[in-house]
C-alpha cells in the first residue's frame, strides 16, 4: 500500500502505470486516497468502517475532473468518515434529488442529522474537548438508540424514555445528557431539519448537587506526598490543580509555547482552550514553575507521552491516589474528593490568607465574580501584580504545608467555600 503526502503538485506529477491500476493513500488523512488506471483517469476515494463494524467499506469520491482540488477532495473524504463514525454510509444516505443528505433533511436519519450537527456546529464552535464530548455522547447514548430513525420524528416520549433510562443508574449524567439533546434539537430545528424540538419540557432528573468539600491542610500534605509517588504525568497535572487554581483540561492540555519565555514564569491560556472563551495569564508561583522545569519535553503538549495528544485514564489515577493517601491517613479517613475540589481548596485557601475576593475570580478566569452591573463595563484592570501576589503567596504556603513535618492527623481542620 503506497502511501504519500496528496499535495496538489504530487497528484498533478503522478504517473499512471502501463498497466492495472495503482493506489495511493494519503499521509495526512488515514483512508484518503486516490487511484490512478492505466488510462490515466484519477479518482478520489476514501476507505472506513462503520461504527460497530470490522469490514471496511469504500467511497469513490469522484474523478479528479470532477474534483479538482485536493482540498475539496479531502474535506468530502473527512465528511464520510466523520459519519461513518456515527454509524452512517453516505453512500446510503441521499435522497431522491440526489444531493445527499443535506438536500433531503426530512429524510435524514438521526444519525445523518447528528453527523451534520458535529461537523458545521460543534466542531466550528465550540471548544475542541466539547466537540469530542458531543460525539462521545452521540456515540454511546444516542445513536445505538436511535440512530435509524428520523430526527424528525424523535418525540418528547423518546426523550423522557432515554433520560429516565439514563437517570437509573446516573441521575447527574441524565442532566448532562438532557443538556446536550436540547442544544442539538434546537440546532436541527433552526436548520429546519426537524419541526419541534422534542426536549422541550422535559425536566432535570436530580437536583444539582452545590459542592462544598475541600482538602484540609493535613490532607494537602498527604495529597502532595501521593503525587510525588505517583510521578508524571498525573502527580504533576494534580499538583499544579492546586497551585494554579485552574481546571483540569487547561492544565492537562498545556502547551509549551504557552509557556514561553520561560523565565517570565506566565502561562498564558488562549481562548479556544477556556470555558468563557476569554485568553487566561496564570501567573506561575515558584513551586509551579519548578514543577514544570523538571517535566520532560516529548512535543507541544507538556503532559502527552506522544506529544501530540493530551492524556486520558483520570479515573485510574484518582483511584491510586485516594489509595495512598488512605495509607497516609492511617486511622483518620479521607472523606470523598474529587479533582475539581482542588480548584476550591485553592480558593479557600487563599481566601484565608487574606486574598481579596475579586482578585481571586480574577485567578480563576471568572467572567463576572464579585465585579458586577456597571462596574463590569468600566472596571477593565486585570490586577496582574495582584494575581501574581496571590499565588505567590499561595505556593509558598503550600511549599511549607507539605514539608514531612507537616503530615500529622492533629492538623485536620477543613474550611469550607466554593468555586465553580
Amino acid at each position: 500500500m503506497a502511501r504519500r503526502s496528496l499535495t496538489q503538485l504530487a497528484v498533478d506529477r503522478l504517473r499512471p502505470p502501463a498497466t492495472g491500476r495503482l493506489e495511493y493513500w494519503d499521509t495526512h488523512l488515514s483512508g484518503f486516497g486516490l487511484r490512478i488506471s492505466a488510462s490515466g483517469a484519477k479518482s478520489w476515494m476514501v476507505m472506513y468502517r462503520l461504527r460497530g463494524e470490522r469490514k471496511q467499506r469504500r467511497q469513490t469520491l469522484g474523478s479528479l475532473a470532477e474534483i479538482p482540488s485536493v482540498a475539496d477532495a479531502r474535506a468530502r473524504a473527512l465528511k464520510s468518515l466523520e459519519a461513518a463514525r456515527l454509524g452512517i454510509d453516505l453512500r446510503e444516505a441521499v435522497g431522491t434529488n440526489g444531493e445527499g443528505i443535506e438536500g433531503a433533511p426530512e429524510r435524514g436519519t438521526l444519525a445523518a442529522v447528528a453527523a451534520r450537527f458535529v461537523r458545521e456546529h460543534a466542531d466550528q464552535h465550540c471548544r475542541p474537548s466539547t466537540a469530542a464530548e458531543y460525539r462521545r455522547i452521540f456515540d454511546r447514548e444516542i445513536i445505538p438508540h436511535w440512530g435509524a430513525l428520523p430526527a424528525a420524528k424523535i418525540a418528547k416520549r423518546d426523550v423522557n424514555a432515554l433520560l429516565d433510562a439514563k437517570a437509573q443508574a446516573y441521575p447527574l449524567q441524565a442532566n448532562e445528557l438532557r443538556k446536550h439533546l436540547r442544544t442539538f434539537f434546537r440546532w436541527a430545528k433552526d436548520e429546519e431539519l426537524v419541526d419541534v424540538d422534542p426536549t422541550e419540557g422535559t425536566r432535570l432528573r436530580a437536583k444539582p448537587i452545590a459542592r462544598d468539600r475541600v482538602l484540609s491542610d493535613v490532607e494537602i500534605a498527604w495529597f502532595w506526598k501521593a503525587c510525588d509517588e505517583l510521578g508524571w504525568p498525573f502527580g504533576r497535572i494534580a499538583q499544579l490543580l492546586l497551585l494554579t487554581a485552574q481546571r483540569r483540561d487547561e492544565v492537562a492540555g498545556m502547551r509549551w509555547p504557552e509557556l514561553e519565555p520561560f523565565d517570565r514564569r506566565l502561562w498564558v491560556i488562549p481562548a479556544v482552550r477556556t470555558k468563557n472563551g476569554k485568553a487566561h495569564e496564570v501567573h506561575l508561583c515558584e513551586p509551579a514553575a519548578r514543577i514544570l522545569a523538571g517535566l520532560p519535553r516529548l512535543g507541544e503538549i507538556v503532559f502527552s507521552s506522544t506529544g501530540t495528544t493530551a492524556p486520558s485514564g483520570y479515573s485510574r489515577a484518582k483511584s491510586r491516589l485516594d489509595r495512598l493517601m488512605a495509607g497516609y491517613a492511617a486511622v483518620v479517613s479521607v472523606a470523598d474528593w474529587t479533582l475539581h475540589d482542588l480548584r476550591r481548596t485553592a480558593t479557600s485557601g487563599m481566601a484565608r490568607l487574606g486574598v481579596a475576593p475579586h482578585i481571586v475570580d480574577k485567578i480563576l478566569n471568572h467572567s463576572g465574580g464579585t465585579i458586577r452591573g456597571v462596574a463590569i463595563i468600566y472596571n477593565r484592570h486585570q490586577y496582574s501584580q495582584e494575581r501574581k501576589a496571590a499565588l505567590e503567596l499561595w505556593g509558598t504556603y503550600i511549599a511549607k504545608l507539605v514539608k514531612p513535618s507537616v503530615v500529622t492527623a492533629d492538623r485536620l481542620s477543613p474550611v469550607r467555600g466554593a468555586a465553580d
